[in-house]
């Protein structure tokens, strides 16, 4: 029935329908503005610029309402609300305005319910967060606070996978997005890294390792998240650099370099190792495959890998030969230290939270209701699967890892089905970008953010479009 009225809606009252759309995108602009002004921050008023040119080109070009909404979602994505003065996370205002965006614009047939790709495991998680938060979470309002949050990622995911699947052609471009955001991120915490002694910025974080060091962390919260959205953003282009032409492949080295920079300085052990695991997966992935001229590239992609490697650890050596203490050094050292202090918190973390979760292994305790044995936590847990076992349970985990689990299937099956090199490469970035999620995700809370699911989103609109032009060719 509400598809039908979509459609009906979408089709009579067209006109109309581009006017509600902005309105409500000026709306959403005016309510930033009004918070720009009472916070009075610099990053507000880059908000503010850029809902304002957005909204002008959405003026001249409302038939792209769907493209720069979804282009807003992404950006609001990479950036945590509360650090840089503003009351909630931005995609919290954008997802809904583009849910209505998606309604007022794509075909009916997206409004049905078969139109959405693994929407048991994700309706699942969010309903058992739910019934954890009301029957057993000592914490009841925190706790369906957080589940609300669930909703509002579960809402990321879908119309993020309609709105790729109702534009294909996008499809390609929106990768490229990432990678602006990347470079975005990452020379501005550089600038900021250079007059560090004569600013403060809020993009740089102070004793991350130590009093004395300094890490980036981009808009993000904090440097591991930053970490592990360089990582992922690095480890979605690398197969897309394989297979361009020299002069893109250039274009995208030197970006990648770049976010491999940010990555170190974010003083990140996880994201360091991860990458290790994303060059692992991308070599086992591509040997796999015939062809000559892509197991080249592989071999060149991984000596010059190893060469950035060794040219990093000769200066680590030749700074500890001049005497010079070095936080990074440290930090790289220590990289396997079980006796670090962050290593044996997050370790002392888990046991508590794996005993709370013996009294309640089907639904857990509820969405970070471990702040009521630990306060100081805020109920985190600085692991994706020990957060779901305890918050969600043995049915929370099962149907996080069925979406994990489902959206790498999708992509792989795409990287497999895709008849061109440009799907194909952005296909297998996809499953290393995941790949590298879910690791890195062991040792943060990343994956409750907004930038996992639209990742997941992203992946799972792409694949859906390969998949379904291989049914098409198979059954005309």
């Amino acid at each position: 029935m509400l598809h039908r009225i979509v459609a009906r809606y979408s089709s009579n009252e067209r006109w109309h329908s581009n006017w509600l759309m902005l309105l409500l995108f000026l709306l959403v602009a005016a309510y930033i503005s009004i918070v720009g002004i009472y916070s009075a921050t610099g990053f507000i008023l880059l908000i503010i610029l850029l809902f304002g040119l957005i909204a002008s080109l959405l003026f001249f070009q409302l038939g792209h309402r769907v493209h720069w909404a979804l282009l807003l979602v992404i950006i609001s994505v990479t950036v945590n609300g509360t650090r840089f003065g503003l009351p909630v996370t931005p995609d919290g205002l954008l997802v809904p305005f583009l849910t209505v965006v998606l309604l007022l614009s794509v075909p009916a047939r997206f409004a049905r319910v078969r139109s959405y790709p693994l929407f048991l495991p994700v309706c699942g998680f969010v309903l058992v967060n739910f019934a954890a938060s009301f029957l057993i979470s000592p914490v009841r309002s925190l706790s369906v606070h957080q589940s609300l949050i669930f909703v509002s990622r579960a809402l990321t995911f879908f119309v993020v996978v309609i709105a790729v699947q109702s534009n294909p052609a996008l499809r390609s471009r929106l990768p490229q997005y990432l990678l602006l955001l990347l470079l975005i991120h990452t020379i501005i915490s550089l600038v900021a890294l250079s007059v560090v002694h004569f600013i403060l910025t809020p993009f740089i974080v102070y004793g991350q390792d130590g009093s004395s060091s300094v890490s980036i962390n981009g808009f993000f919260l904090e440097p591991n998240l930053f970490a592990i959205f360089v990582l992922c953003v690095i480890a979605l282009f690398l197969p897309i650099a394989l297979f361009s032409r020299t002069k893109h492949r250039i274009k995208i080295s030197i970006s990648i370099i770049i976010g491999l920079i940010g990555l170190v300085l974010s003083y990140t052990r996880s994201s360091w190792i991860g990458f290790i695991v994303v060059v692992s997966c991308l070599v086992l992935c591509t040997f796999g495959r015939p062809g000559k001229k892509i197991r080249n590239s592989v071999v060149m992609l991984v000596a010059f890998l190893a060469l950035l490697v060794s040219l990093f650890l000769s200066g680590l050596f030749v700074l500890d030969s001049l005497g010079i203490q070095s936080n990074l050094a440290h930090r790289f050292t220590a990289i396997l230290d079980q006796n670090s202090d962050s290593a044996r918190q997050r370790t002392g973390t888990w046991r508590a939270a794996l005993g709370e979760w013996q009294s309640h292994k089907w639904l857990g305790t509820g969405p970070l209701s471990f702040v009521a044995a630990a306060p100081s936590s805020k109920g985190w847990l600085f692991s994706s699967v020990v957060q779901t076992l305890h918050d969600s349970g043995l049915i929370g985990t099962f149907c996080m890892l069925w979406l994990c689990g489902g959206a790498i299937r999708y992509a792989w099956r795409a990287y497999y089905a895709a008849r061109n090199d440009q799907d194909k490469a952005i296909a297998l970035g996809y499953v290393l970008a995941q790949v590298a999620l879910f690791f890195t995700s062991q040792f943060s809370s990343f994956f409750w953010g907004g930038f996992a699911w639209l990742l997941l989103g992203l992946a799972v609109g792409h694949s859906t479009i390969i998949l379904n032009q291989r049914t098409n060719l198979a059954t005309a």
